[in-house]
């Protein structure tokens, strides 16, 4: 419904062929922009298990790869706050644009206005939101994720005002800025990946990355199935409470990773700094590796 409408307001001045353009520049924007600036990382470099044997990955997917990756705290975290975020990303993608034109009487140009300033906020969450969470994570291991959570849960209460205004003008724009907010409060995305990245060892990465993205692809399918059961149930205003409402859930989850983090990724360079080691000592209520007379802090409790 958001390209639909997005499509419709631009369509008019510029010609049925043009949204075919616009939806595709800003992806060949991005991918020049990462051929130009980015630098392909050296596969492995920072496993503590296999960082001097990149060249023997497996990229075979196996049981084996799918049990380690939910025998880590964090990852099932990650995944189950992701099961109760396919429903408000499905309210979003699926059933606002009309709601907003049918229901509120704003034109498809204004529907796609609203749409258009929640796009603008997300982009500018998600990197405001990477930059913060790196600086949180350089404090202490953790607070990325508690700043995540609780942001998450914050950016759910503009479209709890977007639902329950009355009237309004047809153009969308005295909602534009509720829905920037609320884009302003996705700021997870980044944060959820690096840990993801940072709690799993190398010749796994791949395995749970693809596990998160078969279950975002299933998300899409069963998150507008459930927002339509919970229509049927109560009234549209209502099932597109609820469904807002499963980002507090969201938030609740990212925060306990908030604990889980430190713990996980301090599992994964276990093995490398016991090999380094010669010794371990308690420096200031933390235990630090020390090697030829020189201590670095492992972690601080």
């Amino acid at each position: 419904r958001r390209r639909r409408a997005a499509a419709a307001a631009a369509e008019r001045p510029l010609g049925w062929r043009a949204p075919f353009a616009l939806v595709a520049l800003p992806g060949l924007l991005t991918s020049l922009l990462v051929k130009l600036i980015v630098s392909e990382p050296k596969r492995g470099g920072y496993s503590s298990t296999s960082y001097k044997k990149e060249d023997h990955f497996s990229e075979k997917l196996s049981l084996r790869k799918l049990r380690a990756v939910f025998q880590i705290p964090t990852n099932c975290l990650i995944f189950i706050q992701g099961v109760f975020g396919c429903v408000p990303w499905s309210v979003l993608n699926t059933f606002l644009a009309d709601y907003l034109h049918t229901d509120r009487g704003l034109s498809e140009g204004g529907a796609a206005a609203v749409l258009g300033a929640f796009s603008a906020g997300y982009a500018v969450g998600t990197v405001a939101g990477g930059v913060a969470s790196q600086h949180l994570y350089n404090r202490r291991k953790g607070l990325e994720m508690t700043f995540c959570g609780v942001i998450t849960a914050l950016g759910t209460l503009p479209f709890f005002f977007i639902l329950e205004g009355t009237g309004g003008r047809r153009s969308g724009l005295p909602l534009a800025p509720l829905a920037f907010l609320g884009g302003l409060g996705r700021p997870a995305g980044p944060a959820l990946r690096a840990a993801a990245m940072n709690v799993n060892p190398a010749d796994n990465i791949g395995t749970m990355f693809s596990v998160v993205s078969l279950s975002d692809d299933l998300g899409k399918g069963i998150g507008p199935v459930v927002v339509a059961a919970l229509i049927s149930l109560t009234s549209r205003v209502q099932a597109f409470k609820i469904g807002f409402g499963c980002w507090f859930f969201c938030g609740f989850f990212i925060i306990l990773m908030f604990w889980t983090v430190p713990k996980d990724e301090q599992k994964l360079q276990r093995p490398r700094f016991d090999s380094f080691c010669d010794d371990r000592v308690a420096v200031d209520g933390a235990e630090a590796c020390c090697r030829q007379n020189k201590c670095v802090v492992l972690e601080r409790f």
